[in-house]
């Protein structure tokens, strides 16, 4: 027995054992639910967890950009810096905040099953509210770091360089980039078509 299953008690041992055994209809099933519900929900509700899910995202900015500013310019550098992106989309995710980039598979898993204009309206109707309260929230926090004085300045560099580089990179580098996401979205919608 590992370390990890004797922290688990007989009722933990036993959803564990339930969970594992799900089939993959039912957990299509249960993200199709999910994406309805995320389609209905109110204009306030998905506005206001866009823009905390924007102001949220920014810490991966503000975390990459100090780890980029202490450390040294070395190889392997970029590696570490790199986990400090992670840290806004673990709070988007952990606290289910509205992110635009988050928000492909369950909303849109209704409109691939019923494609009507209906459920096409609805999504982009989430798509849209999401994507403006992403960007206000966004403009906030960039507001709030440039003009509030509370960063560094030798940190506020590394934020700088971070953004730079994101900013400066061509149409076809953000497409080659989010090539890996769209493929990750095919292996989750077509499992038996694409392959890991």
């Amino acid at each position: 027995m590992s370390e990890e299953e004797a922290n688990l008690d007989r009722d933990e041992e036993e959803q564990v054992d339930e969970y594992s055994n799900v089939h993959t209809s039912v957990i299509f099933e249960a993200i199709r639910r999910e994406g309805k519900h995320e389609l209905s929900r109110p204009l306030s509700a998905l506005w206001w967890s866009g823009v905390a899910a924007g102001l949220a995202i920014s810490t991966s900015v503000l975390a990459k950009g100090f780890l980029v500013s202490i450390l040294p310019h070395a190889d392997w550098a970029a590696g570490i810096s790199n986990f400090g992106y992670t840290l806004g989309f673990l709070i988007v995710i952990l606290g289910r905040m509205q992110l635009f980039t988050e928000n492909t598979i369950m909303p849109i898993l209704p409109l691939f099953l019923s494609p009507t204009r209906s459920n096409f309206v609805q999504t982009a109707r989430l798509w849209g509210i999401v994507f403006a309260a992403n960007m206000t929230g966004c403009l906030a926090a960039a507001v709030v770091l440039v003009h509030g004085y509370i960063v560094p300045d030798v940190r506020f560099e590394g934020i700088l360089s971070i953004s730079r580089h994101y900013a400066e990179a061509t149409p076809f580098e953000h497409f080659a980039w989010g090539i890996p996401a769209g493929l990750r979205l095919c292996r989750i919608l077509c499992p038996g078509v694409v392959t890991p």
